[in-house]
């Protein structure tokens, strides 16, 4: 990734963006084009924290299910999270073009099965939600893999897939292109908003800004679950690219990287095993890879693995707004869509701050903060 020098100064600027991931370079982008003077800082590198770690799913299928949300917001709410998840995959696919980066984009289809052994009923009344709130959604007799039967599906169209931190990095330049600055290695130990809002890094800098943004994706509150991600090996064209679900609780999830290793192979990236962080499940990866190599025969080598961090909000399906004092916003709660989340932040956030309305602001308001408002 990009290597950027500390803040070593006092300084000023319209707005402070705290978090160099996709939440934080997406808002600092889209102000930047707004005119205004932004500067990110991050105590680690850009792309850093979970932007990195994600599995790179870009997808409006949502993993909350549009039943759930329906539930949860109501008709309108879980047409608005469809309407504003869709614009994110189409807002990385424009800049994509129009800042010319790198980053393997490519639309596919998208799955979502059951286990064995489990009737489609759910998957009935989740094409029902989903069409309902205005999604394409097609049933299908089976996946399109001839390793293991699925039984039934559904399939989403036109969702994506990435590599997150090429993306980023084009992101940043774009964003530096502009006339932005961006700062790592340095940590904000204090973030205030009110009427005069500044920020103090452990340097002893100080920042002086009319906005403050937080895109940390510190959870407020909800829930932080770990999630196990695994990249194996598999013979070129042996796997039908695009994005593969299952429905369990703790469900898993599978993508293709096309020659992603380092001998030309494809790489099969598998992940799930969700659980609370905090609890302890040492064999968790093991489980894993037997889950993947029951279903894809094929595949060889372990090539990487890793865990990274889901937060699931409370207040939301994520939270991107207002923060608790005045001239302060804040990021989080991806709930397993970090990277669109993240994205919708960038013309979400410079919509309240240049003081238009945003059809989205509604659903992600921060609650926890209404009161302070």
């Amino acid at each position: 990734m990009l290597h950027q020098l500390p803040l070593v100064r006092d300084t000023r600027c319209d707005v402070v963006v705290v978090g160099a991931g996709i939440a934080g370079m997406s808002v600092a982008y889209f102000l930047a084009r707004e005119g205004r003077s932004v500067l990110v800082l991050d105590d680690g590198p850009v792309g850093g924290g979970m932007t990195g770690l994600s599995s790179a799913h870009l997808s409006y299928a949502l993993e909350d299910g549009y039943a759930r949300l329906e539930a949860l917001y109501g008709l309108e709410g879980a047409r608005t999270a469809a309407e504003s998840h869709r614009a994110g995959v189409a807002i990385i696919e424009d800049l994509v073009a129009r800042e010319n980066i790198s980053c393997q984009f490519l639309r596919l289809d998208s799955y979502l099965f059951n286990p064995p052994g489990q009737p489609p009923a759910n998957l009935e009344i989740e094409r029902g939600a989903a069409l309902r709130a205005g999604v394409e959604v097609e049933w299908e007799e089976r996946v399109p893999l001839e390793s293991f039967e699925t039984g039934a599906c559904l399939r989403f169209p036109d969702q994506a897939q990435f590599h997150p931190l090429r993306y980023l990095a084009g992101l940043t330049q774009a964003f530096l292109r502009r006339g932005g600055r961006v700062h790592t290695q340095s940590y904000v130990k204090r973030a205030v908003g009110g009427p005069r809002p500044f920020v103090e890094t452990d340097r002893g800098c100080r920042v002086d800004c009319s906005q403050v943004v937080l895109a940390t994706n510190s959870a407020l509150k909800g829930l932080t679950y770990s999630s196990y991600v695994m990249a194996m090996r598999v013979p070129p064209g042996s796997v039908q690219p695009a994005l593969y679900r299952d429905s369990l609780p703790n469900y898993h999830y599978v993508r293709l990287a096309p020659g992603g290793a380092s001998d030309g192979s494809d790489l099969l990236i598998a992940g799930g095993e969700n659980h609370r962080e905090g609890q302890t499940f040492p064999q968790l990866f093991s489980t894993l890879e037997k889950w993947t190599r029951r279903r894809f025969p094929m595949v060889g080598k372990v090539d990487y693995l890793w865990s990274g961090q889901v937060i699931r909000s409370a207040e939301g399906p994520a939270c991107i707004g207002p923060g608790q004092e005045e001239n302060s916003y804040v990021v989080s709660g991806g709930s397993g869509h970090g990277l669109t989340h993240g994205t919708i932040a960038g013309p979400l956030i410079t919509d309240l701050i240049c003081g238009r309305p945003n059809p989205w602001a509604r659903l992600y308001a921060p609650r926890e903060f209404a009161h302070a408002r």
